[in-house]
Formats: C-alpha cells, sequence, structure tokens
C-alpha cells in the first residue's frame, strides 16, 4: 500500500481507512509519514494534500493518531472518527487545533467531558473572523455528529447549562447529529 501512495500521494485530497480493524496508530503514523514525506521531496513544507480523512470503525487508534493528523494534516477539513472508542482527550484537544475544520462526526466514541466540547469551539476558527465584540475565537465547524457519544448529561455543575449550551455557540454550524443520546432532561 505504501507504494501506491508514493506514485499518488502528492495529489491525493482523501484518504479512506473505514473498517480496518487492524490499523493501529503505528500503521496510520506510516501512512502519514510516506505522504507527507512525499510533500517534502516536491514542495516546500511537510505538509500532505490531504484535506479529507475517514477513519471510521478504526477501532485500535488512539489519541496518538490525533495528534499525528494535528501535526502533518494542518489543511484538514473533514475528519469522521465513528466508533473510535479509544480517542479520548488528548486527541480531541489534538483535533480542536486543526483551524480549517469543518466538517466532524464523532459518532459512538467515547463519551467526552464538557472542558473537551469546549475545545471543540477552537475547530475551524482559522476559516472564520474573531467577533467584533469579543475579539474571540468563531468555531468554523459545520457539521457535527455527536450520535451515541452521551453528551455530558451528567457532568455538569451547578447552574452549568452542559453541551447544549457549548454547543449553542457554534454560529456556523449547518448540521448537527446528537441522535441516541439522553439528552431530555436539558430541554426545560
Amino acid at each position: 500500500m505504501l507504494n501506491m501512495l508514493k506514485t499518488s500521494g502528492d495529489t491525493l485530497k482523501k484518504l479512506c481507512l473505514c473498517d480496518c480493524p487492524s490499523m493501529t496508530d503505528e500503521k496510520f503514523g506510516s501512512i502519514v509519514d510516506t505522504l507527507t514525506e512525499l510533500k517534502n521531496e516536491s514542495e516546500v513544507g511537510r505538509n500532505s494534500p490531504i484535506t479529507e480523512v475517514f477513519l471510521t470503525a478504526c477501532n485500535q487508534l488512539t489519541d496518538e493518531s490525533m495528534v499525528k493528523i494535528e501535526m502533518e494534516l494542518p489543511h484538514l477539513r473533514k475528519l469522521n472518527i465513528k466508533c473510535c472508542r479509544r480517542i479520548k482527550e488528548r486527541g480531541i484537544e489534538a483535533i480542536s487545533n486543526l483551524r480549517e475544520l469543518q466538517d466532524l462526526a464523532m459518532a459512538g466514541c467515547s463519551r467526552f467531558s464538557l472542558e473537551s466540547y469546549e475545545r471543540l469551539l477552537q475547530c475551524g476558527s482559522g476559516l472564520v473572523n474573531t467577533t467584533p465584540q469579543t475579539g474571540s475565537l468563531v468555531c468554523g465547524l459545520r457539521t457535527l455528529n455527536l450520535s451515541g457519544c452521551g453528551v455530558c448529561e451528567d457532568e455538569r455543575s451547578p447552574g452549568d447549562k452542559g453541551a447544549l449550551h457549548v454547543l449553542s455557540k457554534m454560529v456556523q454550524l449547518r448540521e448537527l447529529d446528537l441522535s441516541d443520546n439522553n439528552m431530555v432532561e436539558d430541554f426545560h
């Protein structure tokens, strides 16, 4: 597979490794390294031209792969990590640093803390101007799939409005999937 990538890696825009149960952080890292090395040979900089990565049900991937994406694929616009249950808080932190990210699918992933959802507000912030009133970053996510993630229904402190309050700050959001979440108590 790495040989095939060497022939098309400098023009490859979309990488789909869905349903690869043997995909480990090490294997994924090798693939990304191959793609970034090709880019490095043809142009200045190490960043791959890849803008979309699909890793649905790659159950062995962990935060390490998300850090690899953050470091080597900073121009990513679409990321699908559905059912990657080993990605935790550090992985979300890495994803939140993707300043061009527009579409994020995390359906069936682990349950994350409210702080992790707050970090997601940084996603895609490189695509949108800061708010004139506060000068703060604006989340550039347009699509977010959190179905089956258990969106923070039990992790609120008194007076905190929980994950829905955080999600309401994503003003660029056009599609939000919260299916299969026990959030009824958030609607009073």
